[in-house]
């Protein structure tokens, strides 16, 4: 059989022409190829916001079942900047019962057991109200920011808040912040509390008179903290003076005892507090421990030199009525004036201190 050869130029030509014929012309070509790449980017799209979607999808489910806590600044930082006066109170729509209220064998902060996480964004408006309340003159957002070290959003919508409760007043005008009359309705309250324990003063400034020590009264203010709040000096030349509203440790000195003694604490959180304290004249955790056990049983305690070097102190207990450490008052005298058995008299004259306020304690 034989079979006819195409010459290699009439195959070339051959092959050409072939593609020639399948393929459109060349604008064709091109309409084609940019509808084909327009679809597949629309598919592309698609697809692609699908799975974008099921992934935010997925995350939020994760997020959910976290439960994750959601920060002071993160809550605040969503509010309106808009600063709309209302009537002080409970915002309306929020129900009463949205409020957690302890029950009654359950200790508030400050009665004997841990008070919890401090809230960042209070301890902010407390620094902020501080602050304006000790400014000779209004200043504006971004002094506050500086002095106080806060980030500007949560500092603004802080002051937004405060101003819409009126007690913090804005200048619209001149961008100018200072402090609202609204505190002067907490002043009043605290007045009161104030004229409760201003019943014992005569007593203190008749001990401090008669023994020539310093007698203070101390108060409880946190779980480690205790605040001066009253206080009356001796009649000698050399007298040991303190400022009201100064705060100190709540193991320090002999009150600091007696609030071990009644704290509710247990011996690992007063053990950190403890190793926090600088005393001048240092004592380890164990005779610590055991002057409180000391105190508790006979109601005063004693402090000679370890918390101030050239002083000694003697403090009774003054609790509340959860037996939780309200108050103690003390009498501070250098060291050349005690000796054990003036000791035993001041507790008993700083006991007549204790009995005084026990009718206000429920307003304290």
């Amino acid at each position: 059989m034989l079979r006819a050869e195409t010459p290699p130029a009439l195959t070339a030509e051959l092959t050409v022409r072939h593609i020639n014929n399948t393929l459109p012309e060349p604008p064709a070509a091109r309409n084609g190829f940019f509808s084909m790449a327009k679809i597949f980017l629309q598919k592309y799209k698609y697809a692609t916001s699908g799975l974008r979607r099921r992934a935010l999808l997925a995350q939020d489910k994760l997020d959910r079942e976290k439960e994750p806590a959601v920060s002071a600044n993160e809550a605040e930082a969503k509010a309106s900047p808009e600063i709309v006066k209302r009537k002080r109170g409970r915002p309306p729509g929020r129900r009463a019962a949205s409020l957690p209220v302890p029950a009654e064998d359950e200790a508030l902060p400050g009665q004997g057991q841990d008070s919890g996480k401090s809230v960042g964004a209070v301890l902010n408006g407390i620094r902020i109200l501080r602050f304006l309340s000790r400014a000779p003159a209004p200043v504006s957002l971004t002094h506050i920011v500086q002095e106080l070290d806060m980030n500007t959003s949560t500092c603004f919508n802080i002051l937004r808040t405060l101003a819409q409760e009126d007690y913090v007043r804005f200048d619209p005008g001149r961008k100018l912040y200072s402090i609202g009359l609204g505190v002067m309705e907490l002043a009043r309250g605290a007045a009161t509390v104030a004229s409760d324990v201003n019943v014992v003063r005569p007593i203190m400034e008749r001990i401090a008179r008669e023994h020539n020590v310093t007698v203070t009264l101390w108060r409880r203010i946190s779980e480690d903290r205790m605040m001066l709040v009253l206080e009356a000096l001796g009649t000698g030349n050399m007298r040991i003076k303190m400022s009201v509203g100064q705060r100190l440790p709540l193991l320090i000195g002999a009150a600091g005892r007696l609030m071990a003694a009644h704290s509710g604490l247990s011996s690992d959180a007063l053990k950190a507090q403890f190793a926090s304290i600088r005393w001048d004249h240092p004592l380890s955790f164990d005779a610590f421990m055991a002057e409180v056990e000391e105190a508790a049983g006979r109601g005063w305690a004693l402090d000679n030199g370890n918390y101030a070097l050239g002083t000694a102190s003697v403090a009774v207990r003054i609790l509340n009525e959860h037996g939780g450490p309200l108050m103690a008052c003390t009498a501070t005298m250098f060291i050349n004036q005690f000796d054990p058995i003036r000791a035993e008299r001041l507790a008993a004259d700083l006991a007549e201190v204790s009995r005084a306020l026990t009718p206000a304690l429920p307003h304290l």
